[in-house]
């Protein structure tokens, strides 16, 4: 069984969640993964690694800024270096669109398995998830947020109306950020847990009636 990891433009980073399944694998090859491991408890195999520059980017109704586009995929490439220097096995297409691309892949690689960090864009992962792909789709968790989805869903149970700065003085609890230790526990460094709300005066200006009158010079 072949495993694929398909890493995204704005994802890249060797401490990404779908790379990690795979050191996963080899530190525990008989636990996560028993179809990858021998009767020897040999490790398995690396996976393939796939990223992908498509035209639709440039073609696309709602076309990316061009220079944001070099950045990303200029970063991606420099990426795709780094894993081969880490000894992943790395494809690096430059594809006239996503299926094309993705599909050729799995083809050539035989992927029975495609592992996919889920996206921080959701209509692409509804995306991903209307192709028909003759290969299992697995999610893996997105780690580059402090808050899970299913960790947001639970707290806001408890919420009929959802606010940010309830979200914000919980997130302060459950991370021990911008806290200070006191005898009744911890306490927000400086007294508040809200930020402060700060007026602006601004200079009255003229009224109308004055503006009109001043602009006629009979008057």
């Amino acid at each position: 069984m072949g495993i694929g990891i398909w890493v995204l433009g704005d994802q890249l980073g060797l401490g990404q969640a779908a790379l990690m399944t795979a050191n996963q694998d080899r530190a525990n090859p008989d636990g996560a993964n028993p179809d990858q491991a021998s009767e020897t408890g040999a490790k398995p195999p690396q996976p393939s690694v796939l990223l992908l520059e498509s035209r639709q980017h440039v073609t696309q109704p709602r076309i990316y800024h061009y220079q944001k586009l070099v950045l990303i995929w200029s970063a991606m490439r420099h990426f795709a270096a780094e894993l081969r220097a880490a000894g992943w096995s790395v494809t690096y297409g430059r594809v006239e669109n996503f299926e094309t691309g993705l599909r050729d892949w799995l083809k050539a690689e035989n992927i029975t398995e495609l592992r996919v960090m889920i996206p921080s864009d959701r209509p692409f992962q509804r995306f991903l998830e209307q192709l028909d792909l003759p290969c299992t789709l697995v999610w893996v968790a997105n780690n580059h947020f402090l808050w899970s989805q299913a960790d947001f869903d639970a707290w806001a149970q408890g919420y009929k109306q959802l606010r940010m700065e309830n979200f914000y003085r919980e997130g302060r609890k459950r991370f021990n950020i911008l806290l200070e230790d006191s005898i009744a526990g911890p306490v927000p460094e400086g007294g508040s847990g809200t930020l402060t709300r700060i007026t602006v005066n601004r200079p009255r200006q003229a009224s109308s009636r004055r503006r009109r009158s001043s602009s006629n010079p009979m008057r």
